[in-house]
């Protein structure tokens, strides 16, 4: 049964597949690339096909009047008569916004832990050891992959012959390298390190006890079963608590070598004198345009040899990715432009209420595009407005029936529980049912499941994991 599903499920892709053109699946890739990611795809497809010129620096060439038309081949004639340019800066951004995309590199955490090891008095081997474990620490400090595969791995990918023994053995001169919890192998080993690098008190040796013997009840919040255990009052095991809570659970903060990109926005909007102005960035993309040489040799032979062949191919990838390229950015705006009218109340004022129920489908009958399209415009797309940076995303949101027979956006609702949650008795939190009981005072129409639902979207736990002691 398991099979015929799979069998039937890849049938459908294929047959979604072929019904979309070279073209839209070209762009439906081309949509969903960040800005800094679709400025190196351009890169690369100029590099790699020579019909496409990169004419961002050069002047701009005037055709040439006196081009002599020749004997042509039919299947090549096309190409006197597409728009072959697209010059991004022109279309689509009214004041030419010159945005910077601001990438920066920042000093690898990576980099700090070889260096530690460096200084250590350590043999070949072991050092060898140490380095392949600082390359298995993730971005939050931790190494989860198990030890025995680590021994493996080294053998076979290092030539190194060791033990799970000596792997740990190095792996606890790592747990002291700062910052320290870095190489933890999960949350209770990684606060154990650093409480057990505090100097020592009362309080300290209840918080080291919590940790390595009652770490179930304390991430469990049974805070009753823990002080009978440790025979502490309330006020002592809200200090130890007060400890742990000081400590990093996640000590990496790793950016392993790699460039930090922070968020270049996809469009801009302004508000002047109650007027919404929208623009792409498109700024520092550059411009393309089909080679004018390759056109040339198509128009002066009338033979399809092998090199013609391979010339038109190259123009006929050239014209399709020029084409994307201007579908994806009247494709970008249209669907933008589309939202910021839906939601004109909100962009006008910044006021979260004013925002509508709007679903996908909203804009796709609007701007007459399928839904999956929006979906990718929504999802990786960013939008800078004059009340912050948004994912577009932020701005879609279902609808909520009240008892009044209105409907406004569940985001107001989600909106409401936060405050709820926020202004709790933080000893008795409420609970879904409560929760549930306000909103329909308040002439919301919602279900306690509703209301989980939305509590864990936002994730905020539940009422249990939220009790503090004062």
């Amino acid at each position: 049964m398991l099979n015929f599903k799979n069998m039937l499920k890849q049938k459908i892709n294929q047959s979604l597949k072929q019904k979309l053109s070279p073209q839209q699946i070209q762009l439906m890739k081309l949509i969903q690339l960040p800005n800094i990611e679709l400025l190196e795809r351009i890169k690369n497809e100029v590099e790699e096909n020579p019909a496409i010129e990169d004419i961002s620096f050069d002047n701009f060439d005037t055709p040439d009047k006196n081009q002599q038309s020749g004997d042509r081949n039919d299947d090549f004639s096309d190409y006197n008569n597409i728009n072959d340019s697209f010059n991004f800066n022109q279309k689509f951004n009214k004041e030419g916004n010159n945005y910077s995309t601001p990438i920066q590199y920042e000093t690898s955490t990576i980099d700090s832990l070889e260096k530690q090891l460096s200084i250590r008095d350590l043999d070949y081997k072991f050092h060898q050891i140490g380095s392949y474990l600082i390359g298995c620490v993730n971005n939050n400090g931790y190494i989860l992959r198990d030890i025995n595969s680590i021994v493996e791995d080294l053998f076979f990918k290092k030539n190194i012959q060791t033990t799970e023994n000596e792997v740990l053995e190095v792996l606890k001169i790592i747990h002291n390298f700062e910052p320290y919890g870095i190489g933890a192998r999960n949350l209770k080993e990684c606060i154990e390190i650093q409480i057990n690098k505090k100097k020592s008190d009362n309080i300290i040796e209840i918080s080291k006890n919590i940790i390595k013997n009652h770490f179930n009840e304390l991430s469990k919040k049974h805070y009753q079963k823990l002080m009978d255990e440790l025979n502490i009052n309330e006020e002592t095991l809200k200090s130890a608590i007060g400890e742990i809570l000081k400590l990093n659970p996640k000590p990496g903060n790793l950016n392993n070598n790699k460039l930090v990109q922070h968020i270049v926005p996809d469009f801009s909007l302004k508000v002047e004198d109650g007027k919404l102005d929208l623009s792409i960035n498109n700024s520092f993309i550059p411009e393309l345009k089909i080679n004018k040489k390759f056109r040339e040799i198509l128009e002066s032979s009338n033979e399809k040899n092998k090199e013609l062949i391979y010339v038109k191919n190259k123009l006929d990838s050239a014209k399709l990715f020029i084409s994307s390229l201007q579908e994806r950015n009247s494709t970008l705006f249209n669907t933008l432009n589309s939202i910021v009218n839906f939601q004109k109340e909100y962009f006008l004022t910044g006021d979260e209420n004013k925002l509508k129920p709007m679903i996908l489908k909203n804009i796709a009958d609007d701007v007459k595009l399928d839904i999956s399209t929006i979906s990718r415009v929504a999802n990786s797309k960013y939008i800078e407005t004059p009340y912050g940076i948004f994912l577009v995303k932020y701005f879609f949101s279902e609808s909520q029936s009240k008892s009044d027979g209105s409907n406004v956006s569940n985001r107001e609702v989600k909106n409401l529980i936060i405050d709820m949650i926020k202004s709790e008795n933080k000893v008795k939190p409420l609970t879904d049912t409560e929760i549930m009981k306000q909103l329909n005072i308040k002439g919301y129409n919602i279900a306690r499941r509703t209301v989980s639902k939305y509590r864990e979207n936002l994730k905020i736990p539940i009422a249990r994991l939220r009790r503090e002691i004062i």
